[in-house]
């Protein structure tokens, strides 16, 4: 790989393969993975847990779900996914497509039989998005405000307490 031997989160993902995000969701569904922490709380991978983390990559794309990951970093055996795969059914592609299609335009001929409408020979052309009709701007509502009203100067003692909801219950005037 490189001479270094310790790649921040970034760096390890670029190498990787993957988004940080991805690395950051594998931790905490694979606590074994276990990036060093700096002072400043980054992520610190060694070059020995790029392998780990290329070789949950691969699993992911060979269909195994995280989990999995976690299983067989542990050494476990896991079932392997089901995987339909296209190149190994080309040739029955078609047919299934056929079969598909010739029992829609039956169905098609027996529902229009049942309504009484003759049978379309070609397919009604695709509906028109009318532009539909933007609705009003409501006015902002005001934001209430969190200050408390600053007392009156004018008032005398017992009249401001009065004014801010206390009650004056020890003073005498």
């Amino acid at each position: 790989m490189s001479e270094r031997l310790w790649f921040k989160i970034g760096e390890a993902s670029a190498l990787v393969g993957a988004s940080p995000k991805e690395l950051r969701y594998w931790e905490r569904v694979i606590p074994e993975l276990k990036p060093r922490r700096s002072k400043g709380n980054l992520r610190y991978y060694h070059q020995d847990e790029l392998v780990k983390l290329q070789r949950i990559r691969q699993w992911l794309s060979e269909g195994f779900t995280v989990a999995d990951c976690r299983e067989l970093l542990n050494g476990n055996s896991v079932q392997a996914p089901r995987v339909h795969r296209l190149e190994s059914s080309n040739e029955s592609l078609p047919k299934n497509i056929a079969t598909v299609l010739a029992a829609l335009r039956t169905l098609q001929e027996r529902l229009c039989r049942e309504a009484g409408d003759p049978l379309p020979s070609t397919p009604p052309p695709a509906r028109r998005q009318s532009a539909a009709p933007k609705p009003e701007k409501l006015p902002p509502v005001p934001k209430a405000s969190k200050r408390e009203p600053k007392p009156n100067p004018e008032l005398p003692a017992l009249g401001r307490m009065w004014s801010q909801g206390r009650l004056p219950l020890d003073w005498e005037e």
